[in-house]
C-alpha cells in the first residue's frame, strides 16, 4: 500500500447550520438531526492515528479542521471533541460564522485546550454589505442585531487572547464581489483597529463557463482528507453536498480506492470528472484571465493592529504564482 501525504483532515462534524447563505451550495444539505456524535469522532480519530502509526498516511503537523459545511459550534459534543484530539497532539482549527463564539463558549474552548485557528466568515461590517452574505434571509431588525453580536464576539475573542497571550490565528473571511469590492478599506481599517491577525479575501464569480475538454491534474485530491458526519470520504472541500463520496475511513480498503480514482481522474477528460470537479474554478474557465479571476485569493496580515505589508503582498505573489504555474505546466497529465 502506498503511503498517502496528507496535508489536513477536514472532520465534517455537522450537517447543519444557523445561517442561510444565499451562495453556499450547502444550504440544501443541511439537517439538524445529522450530527456526529462523539462516539463516531473518537473512533475515526483512532483510525486515523492507526493509520500514522502504521505509516500509511503521512501528517506534518498533525492538523485537523472541524469541517468548512455547517456551524461546528452547533454541536454539543464540539468542546469534548476538541479537548480530545488535543490531549493527542493535535493542532486544530474551525470555521465558524461568529454568532455563537460568545464570550462563554470562547472561556470553555480555552479551558478545554483551545485551538490553533479560528476562521471567521463574515462580509461587510455595515448591514448594507452584511445582508447579501452571511445575513441574507432576515428581517433588518434582526440582521443588526446578529452583525453586532458578530463583531462584539470577535472583539472579545481578540481581547481574551491578546490578555491570555494565546497563540490562536484569529482570520476572518471576506467575499469579494464587483458589489461589495468598495467597502474594502472600510472593512480592513476596522479589522486591523479591532487587532485580528488576518484578513482573508475570496472572489465569489458567477458568469457562464465554457467546458474545457483538458486532462486535469489536481493538486488537492488526496492531499486533503474529507470525513463526513458518517464517516465518508469526499474527494475534495469543494463537494459541500457530498457527491463524490469516495468510500468510508473505517474501510479497510479505502486507500486502494483513492489511488484507483485518483488514476481515472487525473487521466479524464471534462465530461468524465464527477460534478463537483466540473463546477471547481479550477476546471470550469473560459481562459486564462478567466481562471486567475476565479482564483484569486488575497491574504492582508496584521501586527500590534498594524497591516504587515511585504508579509502580505509576499504571500499574495507566492500564492498567484503556484496557480499561474498549475495553468501553465502541471494542469496537463
Amino acid at each position: 500500500m502506498k503511503k498517502r501525504k496528507t496535508l489536513m483532515i477536514d472532520i465534517g462534524i455537522t450537517r447543519c447550520c444557523n445561517m442561510r447563505c444565499e451562495f453556499c451550495r450547502a444550504t440544501t444539505t443541511h439537517s439538524f438531526e445529522n450530527m456526529m456524535t462523539f462516539d463516531q469522532f473518537k473512533k475515526i480519530i483512532d483510525k486515523i492515528e492507526e493509520l500514522i502509526k502504521n505509516k500509511k498516511i503521512l501528517l506534518s503537523p498533525k492538523y485537523i479542521s472541524y469541517g468548512a459545511v455547517g456551524e461546528p459550534l452547533l454541536n454539543s459534543n464540539f468542546i469534548k471533541m476538541n479537548e480530545y484530539v488535543k490531549r493527542h497532539g493535535w493542532n486544530t482549527g474551525f470555521y465558524t460564522n461568529g454568532v455563537l463564539l460568545t464570550r462563554e463558549k470562547v472561556n470553555e474552548i480555552y479551558l478545554n485546550g483551545g485551538v490553533d485557528t479560528i476562521n471567521i466568515s463574515i462580509t461587510g461590517i455595515t448591514s448594507e454589505v452584511f445582508k447579501n452574505f452571511q445575513g441574507y434571509g432576515f428581517k433588518d431588525k434582526d440582521r443588526e442585531k446578529i452583525l453586532s453580536k458578530i463583531l462584539e464576539n470577535i472583539e472579545y475573542l481578540v481581547q481574551y487572547k491578546e490578555r491570555e497571550k494565546k497563540n490562536t490565528k484569529i482570520a476572518v473571511n471576506y467575499i469579494i464581489t464587483k458589489e461589495n469590492i468598495k467597502h474594502i478599506k472600510q472593512y480592513v481599517k476596522y479589522m486591523a483597529k479591532i487587532g485580528v491577525d488576518e484578513i482573508r479575501f475570496t472572489p465569489l464569480v458567477d458568469r457562464p463557463r465554457k467546458k474545457k475538454e483538458i486532462k486535469v491534474a489536481c493538486s488537492r485530491f488526496c492531499r486533503f482528507l474529507e470525513i463526513d458526519v458518517n464517516g465518508d470520504l469526499s474527494g475534495c472541500s469543494n463537494d459541500m453536498v457530498k457527491d463524490f463520496v469516495i468510500g468510508n475511513i473505517m474501510d479497510e480498503n479505502w486507500l486502494e480506492v483513492y489511488d484507483r480514482i485518483t488514476c481515472d481522474m487525473n487521466n479524464a477528460k471534462f465530461d468524465k470528472l464527477p460534478i463537483p470537479c466540473q463546477v471547481c474554478d479550477k476546471v470550469n474557465f473560459s481562459s486564462f484571465w478567466d481562471y486567475l479571476s476565479m482564483n484569486f485569493h488575497g491574504y492582508i496580515e496584521f501586527e500590534n493592529h498594524k497591516i504587515l505589508w511585504v508579509k502580505s503582498i509576499a504571500r499574495y505573489v507566492k500564492d498567484m504564482s503556484e496557480r499561474i504555474k498549475w495553468y501553465f505546466v502541471n494542469r496537463y497529465v
